[in-house]
């Protein structure tokens, strides 16, 4: 039988000293400019995705995502420019 000192009866989560590290590290200026920073990583990712069509990648790990995103980056330059060298033939 558990008696009422035991620690078990304590209403805090087990986890509940991680969390006050996460508080803690949230508060730094550090972690703001990481934030920052992987919003803006996100944001490339999902304008890739929804633009692009580059919905799910096909090469597997960070060389294969990295190839994968280079040669979409490629794809939409050319897109451009051909989009752009029409608009100069009907303007002739």
């Amino acid at each position: 039988m558990l008696s009422k000192d035991d620690s078990s009866s304590d209403p805090r989560s087990l986890y509940e000293e991680a969390r006050d590290v996460a508080r803690a590290l949230a508060k730094t200026k550090a972690f703001e400019q990481s934030r920052r920073d992987r919003k803006r990583v996100e944001m490339l990712f999902a304008h890739l995705k929804r633009v692009l069509r580059l919905g799910r990648l096909r090469l597997r790990g960070p060389r294969g995502a990295q190839f994968e995103f280079t040669l979409a980056a490629i794809a939409r330059t050319f897109a451009g420019s051909q989009s752009w060298s029409h608009g100069l033939r009907r303007s002739r």
